[in-house]
């Protein structure tokens, strides 16, 4: 009898499900189910031999393991209701294979366009005018326009590769589908240089923010300051911050309110949007182009965690209903942010627009207060959460994850000192290196430039084609004649873009 489901879409819920849907670990069928059972001294039923009746259709959901090895008795569901294990874990099965049950999951449709939405509003976002300024209007909605549609596309191709296999439930795994675990080590690297180059970037846009109030005050003092503080959050438990991401997203709204009202508060340009500054429509320089790439792929750059909100939600076949509010929600953000931006502060436009904001003097100084709130909170909501991923591939490397036995021993051993030592070293080796990155790189939108073309544009673009057609060709599965064109023509698309928007990025760098 599957459990009812109060108040589906609460605060607490959402957490709940932004944790599982964040979360980069192996996936446990079996644990992740948390079927509650009570031992009796009936006869085991043998799983070879579960009668028809309760099954719609013949299951050909992988496990993973052998049910008739769990030892479950009888399952409750309430205080006088048991049900038979294998009639609960048979009609789970049938419902999945309908496709309109996740009972692994519990995410609503509100709630996993709530996640998604967080997902893919990022410090990317506020980098857009500088785009603009960049190559102008006519290439600018075009490149603002186009990432967008193919990275829904692609969304869509990695969530056909989890379909294939029943037994893949996160990127990772779907990369090993396709090429064993030489295709896992590569994701796991390519993933932990995204979110270090997230994460630089943060460091970036909050000392560029107490820079813009205070001069004097050195940026690179700013970056270490957040890096060392930061630190203690890393070690925090991920349910306690999965709220925070929430109010990242709220702080993303906050900035574009702010963004209008500072422009509606002055009356001359730059910064007015009562007189609007100089812009142009074609690009000042078109080798300034391939640069700008990176900048517009940037917010999109969120496939990693597609398979594990699509896995976490409770209604599947809703998956593209969300797809779509969430990209229509994002990209008008994105746009509402690119636009005013390079209309308010044409080429005067700094590397984020919130730093355009802070520089100018006759806002009130409420709102550049007010603006210097809401950056320096972005940073806190993120940072930790783009570390865990980190944290958990360098943990179960050293043996040291906390759901791991051994380190349950560790904490109530002799050696509970240095495990957290451990633990906190690797914590701090994070933040480390996204500072020596953030000091090395210390442009704004040249680190969102290389996020986006080298990163970005990997993870979203090139790799979700090549997984698909691999993994349909491993498992015999048809391909349709325009998805091969596509993915063939997003794989050899993507690569040019991903190279010369690096090289571009690097050298303008340099000079």
């Amino acid at each position: 009898m599957a459990t009812e489901h109060r108040n589906p879409n609460t605060l607490k819920n959402f957490s709940q499900s932004w944790q599982r849907a964040t979360h980069f670990r192996e996936f446990d069928l079996q644990s992740e189910a948390s079927l509650p059972y009570t031992e009796n001294d009936e006869p085991k039923r043998d799983w070879g031999t579960i009668h028809s009746e309760y099954l719609h259709y013949p299951s050909r959901l992988q496990l993973g393991f052998d049910p008739s090895q769990l030892g479950y008795g009888t399952m409750t569901s309430g205080p006088e209701d048991t049900v038979p294990v294998s009639t609960r874990l048979s009609n789970i099965i049938a419902k999945l294979e309908h496709g309109t049950l996740n009972e692994i999951g519990g995410s609503t449709l509100p709630m996993t366009i709530f996640n998604c939405t967080n997902m893919l509003v990022g410090v990317g976002t506020l980098s857009l005018a500088l785009g603009f300024q960049q190559c102008g209007w006519i290439v600018g909605i075009i490149l603002l326009t186009l990432p967008p549609l193919v990275t829904r596309y692609t969304a869509k191709l990695l969530v056909n590769c989890l379909d294939a296999d029943s037994s893949a439930f996160t990127y990772g795994d779907i990369a090993s589908l396709a090429y064993s675990s030489l295709g896992r080590h590569f994701i796991e690297i390519l993933f932990a240089s995204e979110l270090l180059a997230a994460n630089a970037a943060l460091f970036i846009l909050f000392a560029d923010s107490f820079s813009a109030l205070a001069p004097s005050l050195a940026p690179s003092i700013c970056k270490i300051a957040v890096a060392i503080c930061m630190i203690p959050l890393n070690l925090a438990p991920f349910k306690a911050l999965s709220i925070t991401s929430a109010i990242g997203t709220f702080c993303f709204i906050g900035i574009l309110t702010t963004l209008v009202v500072a422009g509606l508060t002055k009356d001359e340009a730059p910064g007015s949007l009562l007189q609007l500054a100089q812009t142009s429509a074609t690009p000042y320089a078109w080798r300034a182009v391939p640069a700008t790439i990176g900048i517009f792929m940037a917010p999109w750059g969120a496939h990693s965690i597609v398979p594990a909100v699509y896995k976490d939600m409770r209604h599947p076949q809703k998956y593209d209903r969300a797809l779509r509010f969430t990209y229509s929600i994002c990209y008008g953000i994105a746009l509402a942010l690119a636009v005013l931006g390079y209309m308010m502060f044409g080429d005067t436009i700094l590397p984020e627009v919130t730093s355009s904001i802070l520089s100018i003097s006759e806002y009130p100084p409420a709102l550049s207060a007010i603006t210097l709130i809401l950056v320096t909170t972005i940073p806190l909501t993120k940072v930790s959460l783009n570390n865990r991923p980190i944290l958990d591939i360098l943990d179960r490397k050293f043996g040291r994850h906390p759901q791991d036995a051994d380190l349950k021993i560790c904490r109530s051993g002799s050696n509970n000192q240095l495990c957290w030592l451990t633990r906190f070293g690797i914590a701090a080796s994070c933040n480390l290196l996204e500072l020596i990155f953030a000091l090395a790189i210390p442009n704004f939108g040249s680190v969102v430039a290389l996020m986006g073309s080298a990163l970005c544009v990997t993870i979203s673009v090139i790799l979700p084609g090549c997984f698909y057609l691999r993994i349909c060709h491993d498992k015999g599965i048809t391909v349709s004649f325009f998805d091969k064109c596509a993915c063939w023509a997003l794989i050899v698309a993507g690569t040019i873009c991903a190279v010369s928007g690096t090289l571009s990025a690097i050298l303008n760098n340099i000079s």
